[in-house]
């Protein structure tokens, strides 16, 4: 995984490029905790990941939840490569609405597109 980060006043672009898997959440973390104490939106950039894990989408929507806790904004934005969809759709991320927690009606996973 490779991350570039650019700040914009209150707004924290994130730009991922490869793959993202398990032992990129570290380092992830970190990143987007920065982000959240300096920012009040992250948008993730996913138009350059070419793959990921569960681990990394179980982590993405953590990062979601928080954001809302936070009363911050996180999404992520780009077209997604077919290897990612399928990845949300196998792991059963994909949603219609969002979970108990999205409050905000900004989940990740709508529709998995």
């Amino acid at each position: 995984m490779e991350l570039k980060v650019e700040n914009n006043g209150n707004i924290c672009l994130m730009n991922l490029e490869g793959e993202v898997m398990i032992d990129d959440i570290v380092p992830l973390r970190t990143k987007i905790l920065e982000a959240f104490e300096n920012a009040e939106s992250i948008i993730m950039n996913f138009e350059k990941v070419t793959d990921a894990d569960i681990f990394a989408l179980q982590f993405l929507c953590s990062a979601h939840r928080t954001s809302i806790a936070l009363n911050k904004k996180f999404e992520i934005e780009g077209r997604r490569s077919e290897s990612v969809k399928k990845i949300i759709k196998q792991s059963g991320f994909r949603r219609e609405i969002g979970c108990v927690h999205d409050k905000t009606r900004s989940c990740l996973w709508i529709k998995g597109e």
